[in-house]
């Protein structure tokens, strides 16, 4: 019988690294600091302050390098930060944030895209930081962590939301329910690392368990999008693990035609949630949604070439607000499209659309070489984040990118670390 590490050798020629992972002193313990901080701190404080991701990045990466020079492994760590620039992965992120950069010249507002340059630029540096130093520093058990962080965090989004959140109220955050919806994300994307670490062992109660909490954080903050992302998460990581063609082309062709249908997303949602839905969907603002999605539709064919610029969304108008009593009594201001495909339109154009295309061309020619095992809870990843990214999140949040660094970090070290390896091994150091 094929063991998963061989079917890994098989997808991807593995050739061994000159470092181990520390297990003792300075190295260990900060090793085990970043781990800790990046798998379990930072769901958990996420439900207290809901956009302390970027700082739990920072300092787990921090704490990543200084393990690995703690280790005597400067020289080794210097390779990893080259070599993981060029990867697929680093390549495709720097062009993003080269083009993005170059957009200030014909920016509809270059005070916002210089804003979120500054705010994404430090997510992307600690991201590659992370993703160099963390697999060779942490061990494969360190990830158990990410368990124990899903768990804490889903009981204390049931404490505040029962209890009219008093750790909020303790720490001076804004003590609103709402703000636990984003609370719930960050838990439901670092599920699917958790599960491919739990699977390989074919803990599946486990598997279930983790999916319970992630869905009961998701139901008590009333998030709609969360409670979807994890069920269609857990339809294709069962459909990646039985059948891993159809699964990468289920998410393929559901991801094109989304990016294809993004500009007209008002139209078509106008057309596809009746009035009686609309009115059930009350608390999850339906209708305040496909008001911002109808005025940014209107925006895309603006400039569909090249786009209005890098972030400059909240510059392009107000959307009517809806839940007005009458027509024109009020207008929803300073937002952004609350869809991820649809921003891609508004801020970089058909330039925009093709880039994303050529990114998803290279995902699933890198995920189609790897065995179900692998594939499934990356597949699982990919579709939760992206039905977030569809409903509501801003692409460019740095809380946003904070927890998807993390996750493709804790992918990264099982990439590193196969079952059963004490060494680590990898063909190219991206998830």
């Amino acid at each position: 019988m094929v063991t998963t590490t061989r079917l890994s050798e098989a997808a991807l020629p593995l050739r061994p690294l000159p470092y181990r992972a520390p297990t003792r002193g300075v190295a260990r313990g900060l090793a085990l600091a970043a781990s800790v901080t990046l798998c379990f701190l930072l769901p958990v404080l996420m439900v207290i302050a809901n956009k302390s991701a970027p700082v739990t990045l920072a300092l787990g990466s921090v704490l990543a390098n200084l393990a690995a020079l703690a280790a005597g492994q400067g020289r080794p760590l210097l390779r990893r930060y080259r070599d993981t620039l060029l990867t697929g992965s680093g390549v495709l992120l720097l062009l993003v944030f080269v083009w993005s950069a170059l957009s200030l010249g014909w920016s509809v507002s270059p005070a916002m895209t210089l804003r979120g340059l500054r705010e994404t630029a430090p997510e992307l540096l600690f991201g590659w930081g992370l993703a160099a130093a963390w697999p060779m520093v942490a061990r494969r058990g360190d990830l158990r962590l990410i368990a124990l962080g899903i768990v804490v965090s889903a009981l204390l989004i049931a404490s505040e939301g029962g209890t009219h959140m008093p750790l909020h109220r303790l720490v001076g955050a804004r003590a609103l329910a709402f703000d636990l919806k984003r609370s719930s994300i960050p838990p439901l994307l670092l599920l699917w690392p958790a599960v491919a670490l739990v699977a390989q062992g074919r803990h599946w109660r486990m598997v279930l368990l983790l999916a319970i909490f992630a869905e009961i954080g998701a139901c008590i903050s009333h998030s709609s999008a969360s409670i979807v992302a994890v069920v269609l998460g857990l339809a294709i990581y069962g459909l990646g693990r039985r059948a891993p063609l159809a699964a990468t082309r289920v998410f393929g062709t559901a991801i094109v035609l989304c990016l294809l249908a993004a500009p007209w997303t008002g139209t078509l949602m106008t057309y596809a949630v009746p009035p009686r839905l609309e009115r059930l969907l009350e608390d999850q603002h339906a209708k305040e949604r496909i008001a911002i999605w109808t005025t940014f539709e209107q925006r895309v064919w603006e400039r569909s070439w090249i786009g209005h610029g890098f972030d400059a969304s909240f510059r392009l108008g107000d959307a009517a607000d809806t839940s007005a009593e009458r027509p024109g009594d009020g207008v929803i201001r300073d937002i952004h499209p609350h869809n991820q495909l649809l921003q891609v339109w508004i801020d970089f154009g058909l330039v925009g659309g093709i880039g994303v295309l050529v990114g998803l061309a290279w995902m699933m020619g890198r995920l189609s070489r790897l065995p179900p095992l692998d594939l499934a809870p990356r597949v699982a990843f990919l579709i939760s984040a992206t039905m977030m990214g569809l409903v509501g999140v801003q692409a460019w949040d740095a809380w946003w990118l904070a927890s998807l660094a993390v996750c493709w970090g804790a992918f990264t070290v099982l990439r590193h670390h196969p079952a059963g390896s004490t060494a680590a091994v990898v063909a190219e150091p991206g998830p």
